[in-house]
């Protein structure tokens, strides 16, 4: 047999073409849009996306690729045959991706019951079958007994349950909430390992640990390097860099590497200052339709990335960036779709990495214990 030297790395979930995706088929193509529109109109807070086939055809390209700036939106034309993978790059910062089933098939479905469109042919690609939508006719003897009973119905005019049951599809996909304590620097500045620093009775990384565990349901981890000494880690749970040299960067990107399918809530060992009130505001603020949830710095009026929660559909774009020559996840923050926040204490966002910076955050820390 055959060696395989290869590290077993977990795989995202995706569908044929998204991360979440629903083929909708059953009925005319024009009517499939008509749906499409309805449910984007009921849920304007979510980012959806369509796929669907342009009938019409055009006049092939003599370039690669075109790229056109239409006013209100850009369009980009490409003659190449693209695989899935270029597919689920461009539909990765969807919540949902509207799929026409007449055309292209998705990792789940849902079904017109329509007189005008057959279903017979294509039920052996009924995989996932969410819902069934009753247009006009009536269900065939085949497909029930192909479809499980539990299968909701709903009516074509019910278009508010029908946007209620997408709502649902898309709040049942959001990535579980992980944490991460970031304590891979070489604490060159303080002289001494940050992690191992005692502001609450007890070690930062520990403290920070706790904290992070009250949101991730026991899902925390202690981000490491090579320099590291795992003296300090107290045998609780880490992921150790695998993009070495890169700084916050590496951890957030190695974590990711660790689980590709959850978000990670993020907070450097360096931030002693930070509560649950801190955590609370951000965790309940938390909007998945973006790339990331943080907060502004109040410092430098820049996003503060070492106290946020990085989407999955962050991974990809840390990597793209990355490749660019940007090593700094604040550039992510600046330069893609995020929710910013305004924190309510704005010391909780402090960074301690001197030796006096230490002396002055015990004396803050203890005059606000004893005023508690």
């Amino acid at each position: 047999m055959k060696k395989d030297n290869h590290n077993s790395i977990q795989k995202a979930s995706c569908g044929n073409f998204a991360r979440n995706e629903i083929a909708i088929l059953g009925t005319p193509c024009e009517e499939i849009t008509i749906l499409f529109d309805l449910i984007i109109k009921k849920l304007p807070k979510y980012n959806f996306g369509i796929m669907e086939a342009d009938h019409k055809a055009e006049e092939s390209l003599q370039v690669t690729k075109k790229y056109t700036d239409k006013i209100n939106f850009q369009r980009i034309d490409s003659n190449n045959n693209s695989n899935n993978f270029d597919k689920i790059a461009l539909f990765d910062d969807l919540d949902l991706l509207l799929i026409n089933g007449n055309h292209f098939e998705g990792n789940q479905q849902i079904l017109v019951i329509d007189a005008k469109k057959s279903l017979e042919k294509k039920i052996d690609k009924f995989t996932n079958v969410k819902l069934i939508i009753q247009k006009d006719g009536e269900i065939s003897q085949l497909l029930k007994e192909k479809l499980n009973e539990n299968i909701p119905v709903l009516h074509w005019n019910q278009i508010d349950l029908i946007a209620a049951f997408i709502k649902n599809l898309i709040e049942e996909q959001k990535p579980k909430l992980y944490g991460l304590v970031l304590m891979g620097g070489k604490s060159t500045r303080m002289g001494t390992d940050k992690s191992s620093l005692d502001y609450h009775g007890k070690p930062q990384n520990e403290y920070a640990f706790d904290l992070l565990n009250k949101y991730c349901d026991g899902h925390v981890y202690l981000s490491i390097n090579e320099t590291n000494t795992n003296a300090f880690v107290n045998n609780l749970p880490t992921i150790s860099d695998k993009y070495l040299g890169l700084g916050p960067l590496g951890g957030i990107l190695s974590a990711f590497q660790f689980n590709p399918n959850v978000a990670w809530l993020v907070i450097a060992v360096d931030m002693p200052y930070v509560t649950e009130k801190t955590l609370n505001q951000l965790v309940k603020n938390r909007n998945t339709s973006k790339l990331a949830t943080t907060f502004k710095s109040p410092f430098d009026e820049f996003p503060e990335p070492l106290i946020t929660i990085w989407e999955p559909r962050a991974y990809p774009k840390l990597l793209q960036m990355l490749a660019f020559g940007y090593d700094c996840p604040r550039k992510v923050l600046i330069n893609f779709d995020v929710e910013i926040l305004i924190n309510e204490n704005e010391k909780e966002l402090t960074n301690v990495n001197h030796p006096k910076e230490f002396e002055k955050a015990l004396i803050d820390l203890s005059i606000k214990l004893a005023g508690s």
